[in-house]
């Protein structure tokens, strides 16, 4: 833990990865050298807990996930800053 990244106004810092190597770590594996092997890009996202919506936020708006409502909550809760509306590529 890296104590200078941590401010006295902020009480959580969370992050976790569940995805793609977690759930496919065979690259290099292949006999044969191909990369028959390598892992499909897989996202996982929580919905809810404990029968309350999840709500991710992003740097895009297009990207935010979540009721509508919960998302502006928590958009006017942490703000909006450096937020913005950008193509969603796919």
């Amino acid at each position: 833990m890296d104590e200078t990244k941590w401010t006295p106004s902020r009480r959580i810092r969370f992050s976790a990865g569940w995805g793609t190597l977690l759930t496919n770590d065979f690259r290099n594996c292949n006999p044969h050298g191909s990369a028959d092997f390598n892992p499909l890009s897989l996202v996982c996202k929580l919905n809810d807990a404990d029968g309350r919506p999840a709500v991710k936020l992003s740097d895009n708006f297009k990207k935010a996930l979540g009721p509508r409502n919960e998302v502006e909550r928590y958009q006017r809760v942490f703000g909006l800053a450096g937020v913005a509306e950008a193509p969603v590529l796919t």
